[in-house]
């Protein structure tokens, strides 16, 4: 079976990796792949693919265990990788390196369709991750501003720009 795939490759990991044990396989493959960029980011992209092929958005989830695909632990476990700095994920878009722009891109529609699950995801992180986006989305602005970003970015800004106004939204209820 599936859970029993993942039982396995979780106690692989552990095996012979220094990973804690308490961490989900989530967790362990990103700290895993985290020195190369190009590959943390298509793991990061294949477990935002997996959790949108396995949960319906505003459904209940079901609890954190094993196989904890939730894109917004993901990403925050990204933004813990890169000491929470918005220029590295500014570098990641402008990089051809990396496919972050389909992650980012994917990511950022995911939240904006299921904002209460992220807002819920995020719990206390959620003012740091909320600044992160913003700052992301002002450093866009201003390279936009000056005609300086090499491709059109305009589907990611116009989605960091509903995020901001979810989070305003959401402020002021």
């Amino acid at each position: 079976t599936m859970s029993g795939m993942y039982k396995v490759l979780d106690a692989w990991i552990k095996d012979i990796l220094p990973v804690l044990p308490h961490q989900s396989l989530q967790e362990s493959l990103l700290h895993l792949l985290q020195e190369q960029d190009d590959v943390l980011i298509e793991g990061l992209l294949c477990l935002l693919d997996t959790h949108m092929a396995l949960y319906i958005p505003g459904k209940k989830e079901p609890e954190p265990g094993l196989l904890d695909t939730n894109p917004t632990r993901g990403f925050l476990t990204l933004l813990n990788l890169i000491s929470r700095d918005s220029s590295v994920l500014l570098d990641f878009l402008v990089s051809n390196e990396t496919c972050f722009l389909l992650y980012l891109l994917r990511y950022l529609k995911f939240v904006v369709k299921d904002w209460s699950g992220f807002v819920s995801s995020c719990d206390t992180s959620y003012s740091e991750a909320i600044q992160i986006l913003i700052d992301l989305k002002q450093s866009i602005q201003r390279l936009l501003s000056k005609s300086l970003f090499p491709y059109n970015i305009g589907p990611v800004f116009r989605l960091l720009e509903k995020v901001e106004s979810f989070h305003l939204n959401q402020k002021d209820s």
